[in-house]
Formats: structure tokens, C-alpha cells, sequence
């Protein structure tokens, strides 16, 4: 029976392991999107906190292709909607209002995007002049959400994903944690999570590090105390 996507706990001296699964390896596609049931604003569904949302969106992607293309990864089209429109969609409708987006290649197009969305006083955005130089500049560029001392969602722009999988993320346990699921496809191709005595130890296509099981990552991080937050600014720093 194939496994559903389970909650791993993530340690503060382990996220940057984790963060190599985001704005790195292309479109990943965690499952379809299909509606969720749509919770009025305001209702909070994380614990009584507020939840902020930092939306990596910067980079240039060229697994997909020519890089001097007009469209970001953030744009691409499922259906009639851009992965951003979806991202913020299923972020709504868990009432998590306060989003922000790092924006570096074709930096406008996606404030075009945000705009015709109606979003522009709601959805801010964050420059990243320095988005060549990977992912991990973006978490920099974003820092004042990591340190709010809010619970901070860690999204990569490029994944398409099931809203299921945004609900499991937000009500499993430990409070710091990410999706993965164990029914990995054999061969190279897929990134292995690797676990060893319940701890992240590699992250790689070939893994390096000797392990007891992998898996892949089904989803993006989830940050709710300010160690790991502040572990997040230290590493970009450093």
C-alpha cells in the first residue's frame, strides 16, 4: 500500500540540508491541485498564530529551458492558472493572508501577475538583485519575515502540489517540520532525503552518507519557533 506524505521533524542545525530541496532542482510536481474547501478570512487554522509565508520566486530556472525566456517558473500555466495564482489560492483558503515573495529574474512580470490578481496591497514583494548566485541569497533578501518571531511557511515558487498536502504540512507535529513521502521512484533521477537514526544526514541524487531509508521531499518547510528562524538568517549570512 503506498505510503500518504508524513510529517518529518526538522532541527535547526538540519535546515539547510532541507533547504537544498527548494529553488534548486526545477519544477517539481508533488500531486495536481484540486480546490480545497475555502475558509473564510480571518479564521486562523494554525494554532491560533498568525502565519507568514516567504514565496523563493527569484531564480531563473534553466532546467526548464532557454533562460532568457519572458515567462518565470512562477508563471507557468496549469490549467488557466499560474503556479503563483495557485500558491496564493490555497494559501487563502487556510486563511494565510500575509505573503511575501522574493522576485529577481523578470522581477516584473510577476508584480504584473500579483497586480492582475487584484493582490497588489496585499501580497508584498521582496527584491533579490543577486538571484544568479542560488536560492539561499533569496532567504537573506528575506530575513525580516524569518525573524518576525511569527511561524514562517518556507515556499518554493516552481511546485505544483495538492491542497492536501498544504493541510497535512499545517497540522502535523512536530512544529517544525516538511513533508516527505517514501514511495520514491527507483534510479538516480530523484533527490534522496536521507534518515538515519531519525535525523537528515544527505541530500543528493547518489547519496554520500551512509542512512537507513530516504524518501523525497513532498512539500516545502515549516518553521514555527524563532531557534530555527534564526538558524535560517545565520546560515544565509554565513
Amino acid at each position: 500500500m503506498r505510503r500518504a506524505a508524513e510529517a518529518f521533524p526538522l532541527r535547526p542545525n538540519e535546515l539547510f540540508v532541507a533547504l537544498d530541496a527548494m529553488g534548486v532542482y526545477g519544477c517539481h510536481t508533488a500531486g495536481v491541485y484540486r480546490p480545497s474547501r475555502i475558509v473564510p478570512q480571518g479564521q486562523d487554522q494554525t494554532g491560533g498564530t498568525r502565519m507568514k509565508v516567504l514565496l523563493l520566486a527569484a531564480g531563473v530556472g534553466r532546467r526548464l529551458g532557454d533562460p532568457n525566456r519572458d515567462m518565470p517558473k512562477a508563471l507557468l500555466r496549469f490549467g488557466d492558472k499560474s503556479l503563483l495564482q495557485r500558491h496564493i489560492e490555497i494559501l487563502h483558503s487556510f486563511a494565510i493572508t500575509d505573503i511575501a515573495v522574493t522576485v529577481g529574474h523578470l522581477a516584473e512580470t510577476i508584480r504584473q501577475e500579483i497586480a492582475r490578481l487584484g493582490l497588489g496591497e496585499q501580497v508584498r514583494t521582496i527584491d533579490n538583485p543577486r538571484y544568479r548566485e542560488g536560492s539561499v541569497v533569496s532567504l537573506w533578501s528575506g530575513r525580516d519575515v524569518l525573524t518576525s518571531g511569527e511561524p514562517v511557511l518556507l515556499m518554493d515558487a516552481d511546485v505544483l502540489y495538492d491542497a492536501r498536502l498544504m493541510s497535512r504540512l499545517l497540522t502535523g507535529d512536530p512544529a517544525n517540520c516538511f513533508l516527505l513521502d517514501r514511495a520514491i521512484a527507483p534510479g538516480d533521477e530523484p533527490v534522496k532525503l536521507c534518515i538515519r537514526d531519525d535525523r537528515i544526514v544527505d541530500f543528493h541524487k547518489r547519496p554520500q552518507v551512509a542512512h537507513d531509508w530516504h524518501a523525497q521531499t513532498a512539500i516545502f518547510p515549516r518553521l514555527l519557533d524563532v531557534a530555527t528562524t534564526r538558524a535560517a538568517v545565520a546560515g544565509a549570512a554565513g
